[in-house]
């Protein structure tokens, strides 16, 4: 096997050709062990200290990416910031080392493979194009970030809204991390469910990148624009190698990286792409790309939802994530690199005894509850406030209301009762959602999209209703 290796020495970095042969593979865990000097992981001597050694060159590569104000950290793996506890940073530790070596490797082939004349060279005429030197090359393009954007991320680190005009600063988003973690009364599960959860936010307000095949004449493409050091916003160009045996843009990549090196194809002409392949392998890596993220939280989903089947779960250690004016988010801490996250509506906790307001300034929820049964009229104050201010007990369990089953949908899992501690009043409230956490379920679902053809083709009512009366039986 052909394998390239990128050198990430300050100022220097290149790559070379070399075989690799693998004797064994090691889970996350036995990793994790084998860098904490655990016996048990059964790796060699030589191993452990290899493993030893990057791990320690991740952790300075993200300490000074932290220094050089770069946002690559939160975008490609999940960064040791706010985990005192040793057992929470342990999950972190073999997960940053595959993902900050890809990065690595990704953002030293961004850099080389962004010279138009290493593609004109490897390009090969096909049938109907004209003739003459490539004058295209496949680049990856992150989008221009918009007021929304900005909006979200401001939204996110609490800023005043007059300042949503202004930029982003990468240490303005780790102070808010550090901020969030830094709370004593929070177990480690729940340190690690927060901050996988901020950063699932993070990621959201960063806009999206795809491949795209740029006209040389025309490089760098409009999609590419410089910010300021310390923006976060600012994204180093990378083009993916890391994984040549699951895209075929890897593949194409490690060629041009061996034509550097003096390969040549010979008689093998098939080896170069040419402009209407390039287009195609273009276009099924952002496919896949997108149908990746889609399928890890299909995953996900499914795996939780046949641990709720028939029965719900109590969860009395649950904390409190993003909270927005229309929802806020409850985190499950497990002891697993996936927490649970469930969004609950505000409109499933408003009502004739409870009314809602959203205090935008320090973005939390005031909540004010009358207790109907209490012949004193009882009322109660309560506080949703984000990121492990406010912990709670809720039940979450599978959402039987669905008309068809649909894993991915978002509403599969609900929760069906939370319980809130009370800032005066009572010492805990406690509501019963379940009933009221999607009420225009029929109106949005996925599946019913014929639903406006009910009134005027019997095949659509029919179709529709025999979907419904199929999930009921």
């Amino acid at each position: 096997a052909a394998g390239f290796l990128a050198l990430p020495t300050p100022g220097k970095s290149e790559h070379f050709e070399s075989v690799v042969r693998c004797d064994r593979c090691l889970s996350y865990s036995a990793a994790e062990r084998a860098i904490e000097g655990d016996a048990t992981a059964g790796c060699a001597a030589e191993v452990v200290e290899l493993l030893q050694r990057v791990a320690e060159l991740t952790a300075q590569t993200e300490r000074r990416a932290f220094a050089d104000g770069q946002s690559c950290v939160f975008e490609h793996w999940d960064p040791e910031v706010g985990l005192r506890r040793p057992e929470s940073a342990a999950l972190l530790r073999a997960r940053r080392l595959v993902a900050c070596l890809s990065y690595l490797v990704n953002h030293y082939a961004g850099q080389t493979l962004s010279q138009p004349a290493l593609w004109a060279d490897l390009h090969a005429q096909g049938e109907g194009e004209p003739s003459g030197p490539c004058g295209v090359m496949p680049s990856w393009v992150y989008c221009r970030p918009d007021a929304q954007h900005h909006r979200s991320l401001h939204r996110l680190l609490r800023h005043h809204p007059g300042t949503i005009s202004a930029g982003v600063a990468t240490t303005d988003v780790l102070e808010s991390l550090t901020s969030a973690l830094d709370n004593d009364r929070l177990t480690s599960e729940q340190q690690f469910a927060l901050q996988k959860a901020f950063l699932r936010q993070v990621r959201m307000g960063l806009p999206g990148g795809s491949y795209h095949l740029c006209e040389q004449a025309q490089w760098p493409p409009n999609g590419v624009h410089t910010l300021k050091k310390g923006r976060f916003f600012r994204r180093p160009r990378i083009f993916h190698v890391s994984a040549p045996l699951c895209r075929y843009i890897d593949i194409l990549g490690h060629r041009v990286l061996k034509w550097m090196k003096g390969w040549r194809p010979g008689f093998a002409s098939w080896l170069r792409p040419s402009r209407c392949q390039l287009q195609e392998a273009v276009d099924r890596t952002n496919t896949r790309l997108d149908s990746l993220r889609f399928a890890g939280f299909i995953m996900r989903q499914i795996s939780l939802m046949r641990e709720l089947q028939p029965a719900s779960r109590m969860i009395h250690d649950a904390v409190v994530g993003f909270v927005g004016p229309s929802q806020f988010e409850i985190l499950v801490p497990v002891n697993s690199s996936a927490p649970i996250g469930v969004q609950v509506p505000a409109s499933a906790l408003r009502s004739v005894t409870c009314s809602l307001e959203f205090d935008s300034e320090n973005q939390f929820l005031k909540v004010l509850h009358s207790d109907v049964w209490n012949p004193s009229g009882g009322r109660s104050e309560l506080e949703i406030k984000p990121w492990g201010q406010t912990r709670l007990s809720c039940t979450i369990s599978r959402n039987f209301a669905q008309p068809i089953n649909h894993h991915a949908a978002a509403n599969a899992i609900i929760a069906s009762a939370i319980t809130v501690p009370a800032v005066w009043g009572a010492d805990t409230v406690s509501f019963g959602i379940g009933h009221k956490m999607y009420p225009e379920l029929f109106s949005e679902y996925p599946d019913l999209k014929d639903r406006y053809l009910m009134d005027t083709s019997l095949t659509a009512y029919a179709a529709t209703w025999y979907g419904v009366w199929r999930c009921r039986t």
